[in-house]
C-alpha cells in the first residue's frame, strides 16, 4: 500500500530546491572563469564542474556541455517534476492478510514501530540505562529479559498514568479512529490546557511586576 506523508513531502522539496539552488550558483562561478579565460581545456573544467556536482548531489537533474574552451549547463526540469511526482510518498508491504490487518491497521502499526525504538533506547540509555551482562544458562538470560521488560513496565505505566501531568496525548482511543496518514493534530482537551497554562503565566507575570518594582 501507497502512503504519502505532506509533511516530508514540504521537507523534500525544500531541500531539492536549496540544493539546486546551491549548484546552479556554483556553476555559474565555473561558467564566469570559463568566459574569461581563467579556466580552459575541456578535461580542467570537467574536473571542476566534478566537484560541484558531487558536492550537492544534484548531478541527475543538470545537463553539462562542456567543451575545451565553453562550458553551459541547464536543469531538467522534466527530471525535477518527476522526482517532485514521489515527494513523501512510501510504502509498506505486509505478508498478514488484509482481513487480520487492514491498510490502516498496517499504517499504524507501522508508526507504532517508533514505540518499539524508544523502548530499547530507555532501556539501553536515556532513563534506565541496562548495563550488559553476560549469561550462558538459558534461565538466567530469561530472568534477566524478564527483568529489564519488568522495569520498562513500570516506567511506561508511570508515564500513562501521569499523561495530564506531562502534557501528553491524553485521547489514546482516538487513534484507532482517525487517519493514521493525516498529520497530528492536538485535541480539543490539549488545546484547552494550553489556553490555561498560558493565561495563568500571564496572571503570574501581572501579579508579581509590582512587587518586582518595589
Amino acid at each position: 500500500m501507497a502512503c504519502r506523508n505532506p509533511e516530508l513531502a514540504h521537507l523534500r522539496a525544500h531541500k531539492r530546491q536549496a540544493l539546486l539552488a546551491a549548484t546552479t550558483q556554483a556553476l555559474e562561478r565555473v561558467r564566469g572563469m570559463v568566459a574569461r579565460g581563467r579556466l580552459t581545456g575541456q578535461d580542467a573544467i570537467g574536473v571542476r564542474v566534478g566537484k560541484v556536482v558531487n558536492k550537492y548531489k544534484m548531478a541527475k537533474h543538470i545537463h553539462l556541455d562542456i567543451r575545451a574552451d565553453a562550458f553551459a549547463f541547464q536543469v531538467d526540469a522534466a527530471s525535477v517534476a518527476a522526482e517532485a511526482a514521489l515527494d513523501g510518498l512510501y510504502v509498506l508491504r505486509t505478508s498478514v492478510p488484509a482481513a487480520r490487518l487492514d491498510a490502516d491497521e498496517t499504517v499504524r502499526s507501522y508508526k507504532r514501530l517508533s514505540q518499539v525504538e524508544r523502548a530499547f533506547r530507555a532501556l539501553k540509555t536515556v532513563e534506565l540505562k541496562v548495563r550488559p551482562i553476560y549469561h550462558r544458562l538459558e534461565e538466567r538470560v530469561r530472568a534477566h529479559l524478564f527483568l529489564c521488560l519488568l522495569a520498562y513496565y513500570v516506567e511506561w505505566h508511570m508515564l500513562e498514568a501521569w499523561r495530564p501531568l506531562l502534557f501528553a496525548d491524553e485521547d489514546q482511543a482516538a487513534k484507532a479512529t482517525r487517519d493514521p496518514v493525516a498529520p497530528a493534530t492536538r485535541s480539543t482537551a490539549a488545546c484547552a490546557k494550553s489556553t490555561r497554562s498560558a493565561w495563568t503565566t500571564a496572571l503570574s507575570c501581572t501579579v508579581s511586576a509590582p512587587c518586582s518594582r518595589s
